[in-house]
């Protein structure tokens, strides 16, 4: 709304009849411009609507209404009736800030949300966000009305202001369920918005591995709400990032592996699978995880192995601490061969490529196989066997070989062996006895045929792969072709023991053999009637009776129950007849009376031998369990008693471990009272007289084979197991390092061996001690090893590891009391560290300029001895390098060392440092530690050889010095040669080598090896002398040349070959000077008294040396006065004097020559110029004769008359191109 109050304006309206009267809608301009986004007029349609002015209560009121969205300018400007003023001066305007412009906005901002990856929730890289903008609202705020930053950045920034559009970003770590917020940028990076045209822009750029959620809202300046379109994301709103490849750990339970064949292990248990894969709770997708498992049997068939997963459990960052995993279990139950792969790519792309076995065997390739492998045994033509007999029986016989044939199978592993073994053990064999039979017992099986004679049973022995094993066995077989043998005697009374003992004597009762036989006699025999017996022991009758009378019932007896022939036994009783005279009597009586009679006798002896030992020394010592030592001799005294006695038949077992055992002394008897001989006693000694570990026992069976009854010992102290030791034992200490300095200091550890030469030894009986100091300072020190023996040599050691002072000292008793020779204790020192040794002030190799230049060198050790530092110097004494000894400046004593000191070293050279250095353990250093001023240690040098250097550094304070070679000095001799004939050498020494050369020829620098090259020497202890060898064809063209070298050493001196007394500048000149000559010519006539002459020598880009002027009289001598030379500085001189002219006078003579001559110092010289028959003479008729060409002229021809003066004719030499020669101008 425009007002308008003026009082003229209110008088006009009064006045609107007139035709010059104009209304304020007339009088007042008012200029409105409607512009868009892009700030372009809007045209077409207008953007706003007016009313016409309207009076009211003394005032003009104007409405303009703004109703479409622009931007808006605007200006009112008029003056009232009288001119007086604009009305914009005059109203001027309200203090709000939109009179001049303003923008009508009625759409919020329009966001636009563009991703470069969209719709997948999940990515392995990073992502990037666009976000554009458009607003009328803040185009006017920041074209219009600000122009510097943009509104929105700053409402973004301090967070004050309500009409912008924010972003709201949110991170999360979902595994650790924490909050990222504050990373900030270490995860994405949000540029500010841009402005371009009318579009605003934004760009978020997430790179980090995080839980992402995104929101975006706010109003413009207007108070719009933002429209925001997200361009068909659905995960505009969140999604996850992961970087990170999955990784997989498998791990069994059961990694007993029987063997691998083929890349595939073989497994008798049952195992158990746990795989863990490592990966992000929100990215882990389990059903991405692929396992595969193939189950089959022998053949290659499928089997139902059932095998069992479990689900995966999951343990989170946030409860463990470390990163997220997924656990799954998968049971492998059954017989089968497996094999397994597994593979996986997570929710957002990864990859998992790292899968991690560990230690597990055959984790992919594995047979599980629980089951034993089956299999047969046959005997061709007795049977098949299935199973492992457990009752042997020899019911299968044949007289014909058989052949032996084996079937097995496994139905997962496949069988890996079939051993058989074969045995003549009459029962049978269980499993752990097949066990126990060793691998070269049993043969690999193939058929084979076994043939007569031969008593047998066969086991197989089948393992499949997984090593499991079943055996199967045979019946016991006999295979058998060979006859019995018979034999048979019959006497017709035949008396015999069944069984003949050894030596002839009985032990048990006797069975006696009775045959008795009627002789058939004509066919006919009247039988047996009456066999009857009797035994007597020493004549006294102890058994008889009848064994055999006939009898028959009814009448005569039948021929058939005649007894042709009768046999029995008896039995002779050997406790009734226990003597070596026994008699066995038969007699027999046959139906007819006849009487036969037989005997033989037989020895009994059932009396079991007694043995009874003493021993004469029973004083041992029983501390050590069981067994008892004795230091002194044994004796035992053995008495026998025993009827039949053979001293062989003794069986004395007697064992020393050291060798040597006694033997008995020879036997003596006695007789006893018993009438039998029961009572006799033999007797014999055994003397242990020898060292040793004896086992002693005795048994003794009789000639009748009675076992004697159990040893009586008596009281004696163990009788059977003991040992004579009456042996000292001897200690002995032996090192394995004895390589000494000063009498009993080692450099490397020691262990000493103590070894004691003992049979009978035991450890507690042992004492040892020992004490370590260092340094004054106690220490733990070592103990002793445990014991091992090699016979009769104890070995234990003592290891001296640590620097210390050490003794040794010990004792030893044996086991039978014997006490070792008392041992004298010893004592050494062992330092294995070497001396200390610092370097404060100065490095080795170094290259050293400063204005002081000092060092301190100093060695510590424990047991120091010796260091002997020795610092020399090499200077460059006339060019020579000179090596002197540089003496320290002081030396100090610090604890256990001593300090050698260097304030500063004046003079430039190269210096070398040699150290003898040495502990009394004669330990040399091998290293140098770097001080810095604070004295800390800050690195350190390894040192190989000190003898030969163990430091070296220079000092060089004035850099490098230059010098020409003797060839160069001699060529160069002048500053004008006239060429170079050779190349030209300049010699560069300096303490320390370059680190930078540049050759340089009147400015522009040379290239190595194709316009110089460089030969090096010195290094090692000696300067450095660098050859720089010039190439002669530089200076092939005429000219002036300077040589320049520069260099940079490693100590930063910087040197110019100019500045340091080397200077090289020359002029090449190759071109003889020139002379001008005036006053003088061929056959001149001068008719003066003396005619004078100019000559003007001259050598462009040279310089003059000599100049020789002659004049010769016509008989060619020297006129008086000449020759004149001149030479050098006097030519030069004469020269500068004349304005470069010298002047001479040819005096009077006819005839007369000049003759000049002249050279530049470069050594060119010019072609001799001679001028003859020369006349001068005041005489003018002398002059006219001596022209005889004139003077005979003169008859013909018309003379010319030249007076008042002479001419004068220059000469002019001038240079030619070479090989020309010169001539003459006039």
């Amino acid at each position: 709304m425009i007002t308008v109050d003026d009082l003229s304006y209110a008088y006009e309206d009064q006045r609107r009849t007139a035709k010059d009267v104009l209304t304020p809608q007339e009088r007042i301009s008012l200029k409105i411009t409607a512009r868009d986004s892009l700030l372009n007029a809007l045209t077409g349609e207008k953007a706003q609507s007016e009313s016409n002015w309207s009076f009211a209560n003394g005032k003009y009121t104007r409405t303009i209404t703004f109703a479409n969205e622009a931007i808006y300018d605007f200006a009112i400007s008029g003056s009232d009736i009288f001119a007086h003023t604009t009305l914009d001066e005059a109203v001027g305007y309200n203090t709000t800030a939109d009179n001049h412009s303003f923008v009508v906005d009625k759409t919020g901002p329009q966001v636009s949300l563009a991703y470069s990856d969209s719709n997948r929730t999940y990515y392995k890289g990073s992502r990037q966000a666009v976000l554009t903008m458009t607003d009328l609202s803040m185009i006017y705020n920041d074209r219009i009305l600000s122009g510097t930053s943009l509104y929105l950045n700053d409402a973004q920034t301090d967070g004050t202001k309500s009409d912008s559009v924010k972003t709201t970003i949110r991170l999360r770590n979902d595994d650790a369920a924490s909050d990222l917020n504050n990373a900030g940028n270490a995860y994405y990076t949000d540029s500010a918005w841009s402005l371009s045209g009318n579009v605003y822009t934004r760009t978020i750029l997430y790179t980090g591995e995080a839980h992402y959620t995104f929101a975006i809202a706010g109003t413009d300046r207007c108070g719009n709400t933002a429209d925001i379109a997200y361009n068909g994301n659905m995960d505009a709103g969140e999604f996850w990032i992961d970087l990170t490849n999955p990784t997989a750990q498998i791990s069994y339970d059961n990694n007993s592996q029987t063997r691998e064949i083929g890349g595939r292990g073989y497994f008798r248990g049952l195992r158990t699978a746990t795989i863990v894969i490592t990966e992000g709770i929100s990215t882990f997708d389990s059903s991405k995880v692929n396992i595969s498992i193939t189950a089959k049997d022998a053949s290659g068939n499928p089997v139902e192995a059932h095998t069992t997963m479990s689900g995966w459990t999951t343990r989170q960052q946030r409860d463990t601490g470390s990163a997220t995993t997924h656990t799954l279990t998968i049971t492998y139950p059954g017989d089968a061969n497996y094999d397994f792969g597994i593979s996986y790519t997570d929710k957002a792309g990864n990859v998992m490529n790292t899968v991690d076995t560990g230690s597990s065997m055959s984790p992919y390739h594995f047979t599980v196989d629980t089951t034993s492998p089956s299999g047969s045994v046959t005997v061709s033509g007795l049977g098949t066997w299935n199973t492992l007999v457990s009752y042997r029986t020899f019911g299968l016989w044949s007289r014909t070989a058989v052949d032996i044939g084996a079937g097995y199978q496994d139905a997962t592993s496949s069988v890996y062996s079939v051993e058989y073994y074969k045995t003549a053990r009459t029962t049978a064999m269980t499993v752990s006895e097949l066990n126990a039979l060793g691998s070269s017992e049993w043969t690999a099986y193939s058929p084979f045929t076994i043939r007569p004679d031969d008593q047998f049973t066969i086991y197989l022995r089948i393992e499949d792969r997984s090593g499991n094993v079943t055996y199967v066995s045979s019946d016991g077989v006999i295979l058998d072709i060979t006859a019995p043998d018979v034999e048979s005697i019959e006497p017709e009374i035949t008396v015999a023991p069944v069984q003949q003992p050894v030596n002839g004597i009985y032990n048990t009762d006797v069975t006696v053999d009775i045959k008795v036989s009627d002789p058939i006699t004509n066919g006919t025999y009247s039988g047996l009637k009456n066999v009857h017996y009797q035994v007597l022991n020493m004549g006294n009758v102890t058994q008889e009776g009848d064994l055999y009378n006939f009898s028959y019932t009814g009448g005569s007896p039948l021929q058939s129950q005649l007894v042709q022939q009768w046999t029995d036994q008896i039995i002779v009783d050997r406790n009734l007849n226990n003597s070596n005279d026994v008699q066995i009597v038969i007699s027999a009586q046959d139906n007819s009376g006849n009487y036969a009679s037989a005997s033989n006798s037989v020895k009994i002896d059932v009396t079991q031998p007694q043995i009874n030992i003493t021993y004469d020394n029973n004083n041992g010592d029983t501390s050590f369990g069981e067994a008892t030592y004795f230091k002194e001799d044994r004796t035992a005294t053995i008495e026998i008693t025993e009827r039949n006695f053979n001293p062989d038949d003794v069986q004395i077992t007697l064992t020393n471990a050291d060798g040597a055992v006694p033997s008995i002394t020879g036997w003596s008897s006695s007789t006893g009272s018993a009438a039998n001989g029961d009572e006799n006693v033999y007797t014999t000694t055994l003397t242990y007289s020898a060292d040793g570990d004896y086992n002693f026992d005795i048994t003794y069976a009789d000639m009748a084979g009675n076992q004697n009854t159990a040893t009586d010992y008596g009281s004696s102290l163990a009788p059977q197991v003991f040992t004579v030791d009456k042996t000292l034992p001897v200690i002995n200490v032996s090192y394995d390092n004895n390589a000494a300095t000063n009498g009993n200091y080692y450099s490397a550890a020691r262990t000493a061996t103590i070894s004691i030469t003992e049979h009978n030894f035991e450890t507690g009986r042992f004492t040892i001690t020992t004490t370590a100091t260092d340094n004054g300072v106690s220490k733990t020190a070592p103990g002793i090893s445990g014991w091992t023996s090699n016979g009769d040599i104890h070995t234990a050691t003592v290891s001296f590891t640590d620097d210390a002072y050490y003794t040794i000292g010990m004792s030893y008793t044996d086991m039978a009391g014997n006490q070792a020779a008392a041992f004298t204790e010893q004592n050494f020192y062992v330092d294995k560290t070497m001396p200390y040794v610092t370097l404060q002030g100065i490095r080795n190799n170094s290259a050293n300029n400063g204005e002081t230049i000092g060092f301190i060198l100093t060695c510590t050790d424990t047991n120091f001895d010796v260091f002997a530092p020795v610092l020399t110097v090499a200077r460059l004494v006339d060019g020579q390098n000179k090596v002197e000894t540089y003496s320290f400046d002081r030396t100090v004593s610090v604890a256990n060392g001593i300090q050698y000191v260097i304030d500063n070293l004046p003079t430039d050279g190269i210096y070398s440092l040699v150290c003898t250095v040495y502990d009394k353990a004669g330990n040399a250093f091998n290293k140098i530690i770097y001080l810095d001023d604070n004295g800390q240690e800050v690195s350190e040098m390894n040192v190989t050889d000190a003898s030969v250097s163990l430091l070296d550094f220079s000092v060089n304070r004035d850099g490098s010095a230059y010098k020409l070679d003797d060839a160069t000095v001699a060529m160069l001799g002048s500053y004008y040669i006239r060429e170079i004939g050779d190349n030209i050498v300049i010699y560069e020494t300096n303490v320390d080598d370059l680190t930078e050369y540049v050759v340089e020829l009147n400015g522009k620098v040379l290239e190595e090896s194709k316009d110089y090259t460089v030969e090096k020497s010195g290094g090692n202890g000696e300067w450095y002398v660098k050859k720089y060898i010039i190439n002669k064809d530089l200076f092939e063209e005429e000219g002036e040349y300077k040589i320049v070298i520069h260099t940079k050493d490693s100590a930063e001196n910087e040197a110019y070959s100019d500045i340091k007394g080397a200077e090289l500048s020359f002029v090449v000149d190759k071109t003889a000077p020139e002379i001008t000559v005036s006053g003088v010519e061929n056959n001149g006539r001068y008719q003066v008294e003396s005619q004078t002459v100019t000559v003007i020598p001259t050598d462009d880009g040279g310089k003059l040396e000599t100049l020789d002027i002659s004049v010769l009289d016509n008989n060619g001598n020297p006129v008086e006065g000449y020759p004149v030379a001149y030479k050098g500085s006097t030519l030069t001189d004469e020269l500068d004097k004349n304005n470069g002219n010298i002047t001479f006078a040819i005096p009077e003579g006819t005839g007369m020559s000049v003759v000049i001559h002249c050279s530049d110092v470069a050594g060119n010289e010019m072609k001799e110029l001679k001028y003859t028959n020369i006349v001068v003479s005041t005489s003018g008729l002398t002059i006219f004769l001596a022209n005889k060409p004139l003077f005979y002229g003169t008859v013909g021809g018309v003379v010319a008359v030249v007076g008042g003066g002479s001419a004068v004719i220059i000469l002019r030499r001038r240079k030619l191109s070479a090989g020309t020669k010169t001539q003459d101008d006039k």
